[in-house]
């Protein structure tokens, strides 16, 4: 799929990462409820951060590079590596999150619209791991 910017200039090309970027995103901001703006945006309290390191986290998953994660988040490939480091060790700790990355992970590759799972608040439960 091709979208142009205007006159004169070349049509940006969609990349298989970049619509499995998208399709990530639209994942995790239906399960956390919070809107893909604000994943992509400058927000950074804990309610927008967790998911955005998680969406990037999978992203990387997907086999998107860190610039092109960086790029599709509005972030520096050091805070993608940031993020990457951040949800590996919540995985290794938490259970309960992995599950909700294996379930993220599914959904992201299916790309649904609509979901029947209920809805899950943030996953505040592990231990705060600092920067």
């Amino acid at each position: 799929m091709q979208k142009t910017t205007g006159e004169g200039i070349e049509p940006v090309q969609r990349t298989p990462a970049t619509a499995q970027i998208e399709q990530l995103r639209r994942a995790v901001s239906e399960f956390y409820s919070v809107p893909v703006a604000d994943l992509i945006g400058r927000r950074r309290d804990h309610g927008v951060m967790l998911p955005r390191q998680v969406a990037m986290f999978l992203a990387r998953r997907a086999g998107a590079s860190l610039p092109q994660i960086g790029r599709a988040f509005g972030r520096h490939h050091r805070s993608v590596l940031h993020a990457i480091a951040k949800i590996e060790r919540l995985l290794q700790i938490d259970p309960a999150f992995r599950r909700v990355i294996v379930q993220l992970q599914s959904e992201g590759e299916t790309a649904p619209t609509t979901s029947d799972r209920p809805r899950v608040a943030l996953v505040t439960a592990a231990p705060s791991l600092g920067r």
